[in-house]
């Protein structure tokens, strides 16, 4: 693993990972039927949007000679997505907390 691109990519998933949270938790944006729960499919929503968000910003122009630092090639710029991606999904508690439900039930079937 590059050290630099995951530090950054560390870094940069610290500074987006509550960009335009809605407030509050995925389970209300579930219940009250929200565009977000929706677009999201009621996975991670808070957390996929402000993905959405923090990579929209870093895709604007302005921010180009940075990107092109960071991630000079394109496996540069997957590997750089998917750390970014799994460090912000890995913050869901009520999905983690699914993971670990689900894990039981395999191990109680098996």
């Amino acid at each position: 693993m590059d050290a630099p691109l995951a530090k950054f990519a560390l870094v940069f998933a610290a500074l987006i990972h509550d960009a335009d949270h809605p407030g509050v938790p995925n389970v209300t944006l579930i219940q009250e039927e929200t565009d977000l729960a929706q677009i999201y499919n009621d996975r991670s929503i808070a957390e996929q949007h402000s993905l959405r968000v923090g990579f929209g910003i870093l895709l604007q122009e302005k921010f180009a000679q940075i990107r092109h630092a960071v991630t000079p090639t394109w496996e540069d710029c997957v590997r750089f997505r998917r750390m970014v991606i799994d460090f912000i999904l890995g913050t869901d508690i009520a999905d983690l907390i699914q993971i670990q439900l689900s894990k039981r039930k395999r191990v109680e079937v098996f």
